[in-house]
């Protein structure tokens, strides 16, 4: 009895060790990685980041909402943290865009979002950033127009750790690919436009 038990408990060990998620950093490879690696934001990096982020600059205002999601699968293999959002545009009193509202509308729906992601540049000069110190870590995320969603489009959050009150950060956004256009005249840009954007956390 006493040699049922103590395999019993082997077997409860060994069962309860190979079910453990390998944790590792958000910015790891994933080559080599086991199937259920967690890439966790192990530095609460993507905290800096999270909150209500505006640029105003003569007619144009930009505002971006910013969410941290932990451990979101990605539907095959791994567990990510990462950042999700939405966001509103607008020029001289006239919205453009603004995909805000369904942050309220689905907040637990991460799969709609129209920002998200997570991946940690390190030493990356894409895209070019001539100011940036060599071990500056900045963030790419995509950035959808629910309109144009053929467009590929993406933004880059880079921190400004010498801003207090009120913290900034530098948005980048910026075309990743080229497009292949569903139809002939089709829209080619995403209707915030590309380039630089220095916003204010609020």
């Amino acid at each position: 009895m006493k040699n049922i038990l103590c395999l019993i408990t082997c077997i409860i060990g060994l069962t309860s060790c190979s079910a453990q998620t390998p944790i590792v950093s958000r910015d790891s490879q994933i080559q080599g990685k086991s199937e259920g690696t967690y890439f966790k934001d192990l530095n609460n990096e993507f905290d800096k980041f999270v909150g209500i982020w505006v640029y105003i600059n003569g007619g144009t205002t930009f505002t971006i909402k910013l969410l941290k999601k932990e451990m979101v699968y990605d539907g095959s293999e791994y567990y990510f943290d990462e950042l999700f959002g939405e966001y509103n545009y607008s020029q001289n009193g006239t919205e453009i865009i603004n995909t805000l509202p369904s942050l309220s509308q689905s907040p637990n729906n991460f799969d709609i979002r129209n920002i998200g992601g997570g991946h940690i540049l390190t030493n990356e000069n894409y895209p070019e950033c001539n100011n940036c110190s060599s071990n500056e870590r900045r963030v790419m995320l995509y950035f959808n127009d629910p309109e144009r969603e053929y467009l590929a489009t993406k933004m880059v959050l880079r921190y400004d750790a010498n801003s207090f009150n009120p913290e900034k950060m530098k948005v980048t956004i910026f075309e990743s690919s080229s497009s292949m256009l569903p139809y002939e005249g089709a829209p080619d840009e995403h209707r915030v436009p590309y380039g630089e954007y220095e916003m204010i956390k609020q």
